[in-house]
């Protein structure tokens, strides 16, 4: 299990219904409490007073720029009285920010392992590939759980290519593991057939000397899709998040 993993899975009790709804809903409704959060996070951290006064000096100097843009010497005092201002106003903004930071990536975490595939439904079949390194030959094995079947041979050969072996596999909604074998060596990715979850579709194995990594074919989900045209799930993380940010900070007259 990974860092990420480790840190995200506590949000699943509370979270989980998102996966159920229409994915784009879900995106929004985490984009609106980010925003809403880094918002009330940003008005408690700074002196709203300050800052207002910051940007009002700020706008009187761009101004006072355009006002003197023929007497070079008094545009350079001004130009640089204003990047000590903008300066001042960015050093009041960077702790919240900081502050911010670590809920927006563990949300970010969970939202990769929940929002960002396809998952694999029941008995609809799904390729699975693993990657060896170069100097692999031959062919390798697949072994499957109770509940699971191989579409074709289990032993697959190496494409001397990707070198990559390739197979097809369905079953029933559960979570397995899939154990890849060539020689003395067996490496295992989990694979969960449901109507909403999956497991991680790409697994790197460090510490082997045979295979690379695993991959479960999931589809990237298309979060908004216009045909030749579609979004994944960060993109509109990032389009919603802004959009609300601005919103709520209007609303909370925020500086």
């Amino acid at each position: 299990m990974s860092w990420i993993d480790a840190i995200t899975g506590f949000l699943n009790p509370i979270m989980h219904p998102l996966v159920q709804i229409h994915p784009f809903f879900a995106v929004a409704i985490v984009s609106f409490f980010v925003a809403l959060f880094n918002s009330w996070i940003y008005k408690v951290f700074t002196d709203q007073h300050k800052m207002k006064a910051l940007k009002e000096d700020m706008k009187h100097m761009q101004a006072d720029i355009k006002k003197y843009k023929d007497n070079t010497s008094k545009m350079l005092d001004i130009q640089s009285r204003l990047m000590q201002k903008n300066m001042e106003y960015m050093k009041q903004s960077f702790k919240p920010t900081l502050i911010t930071l670590i809920p927006i990536l563990i949300i970010l975490g969970w939202m990769t392992g929940h929002l960002a595939y396809d998952s694999v439904q029941p008995n609809m079949p799904v390729n699975v590939a693993v990657f060896l390194t170069s100097a692999q030959t031959g062919s390798v094995l697949l072994q499957v759980p109770f509940g699971m079947e191989i579409v074709g041979d289990a032993n697959q050969p190496i494409n001397t290519t990707s070198h990559a072996a390739m197979w097809t596999v369905k079953g029933v909604a559960g979570t397995y593991n899939l154990d890849f074998t060539k020689g003395n060596e067996t490496v295992s990715q989990q694979i969960i057939i449901a109507a909403q979850d999956y497991a991680k579709p790409i697994v790197t194995f460090s510490g082997s000397q045979v295979f690379s990594r695993a991959q479960i074919g999931n589809s990237p989900k298309k979060i908004l899709d216009f045909g030749a045209f579609s979004i994944n799930y960060f993109w509109t993380y990032f389009i919603c998040a802004i959009a609300f940010s601005l919103g709520i900070r209007k609303l909370m007259k925020l500086h």
